[in-house]
């Protein structure tokens, strides 16, 4: 009879340290997960990050913007300019204020990665125009 209760006090804890591991290995699976999911946003926005600069000095140089966002491959939806980059979207979206002097464009470059905005980068310039007394 002695013999059967340790057997059974054994099994016991066997199973204890058996659910002790389940959900020890099922924490560190979360946690790894979580992480390389963090890892894969870091690194759709660096790229993002460096693809919006990219943009944003080839926009300022341009003296069409329409023109030049359809030559570095941006596709005209609505009223905005999309650019798929593989991991992240980059959205351009410009702005024309005129007046006497000269021409304020401003263009908003807005990288998405899975429909989160990661940062929104705007780019400026001002031309002159003649002004006339």
């Amino acid at each position: 009879m002695k013999e059967n209760g340790r057997v059974n006090a054994l099994l016991v804890e066997l199973l204890i340290v058996l659910l002790f591991f389940m959900l020890a290995s099922t924490t560190l699976m979360e946690i790894f997960g979580a992480a390389k999911l963090n890892s894969s946003r870091a690194g759709a926005s660096n790229a993002a990050l460096m693809q919006a600069q990219n943009v944003a000095e080839q926009l300022y140089a341009a003296d069409d913007v329409e023109q030049a966002l359809e030559a570095l491959g941006f596709a005209k939806e609505g009223e905005d300019w999309c650019l798929n980059g593989g991991e992240y979207e980059l959205i351009a979206s410009y702005l024309y204020t005129q007046d006497n002097a000269g021409v304020l464009r401003q263009v908003e470059l807005t990288a998405m990665y899975h429909g989160e905005a990661l940062f929104t980068l705007p780019a400026t310039r001002y031309v002159s125009g003649e002004v006339q007394p």
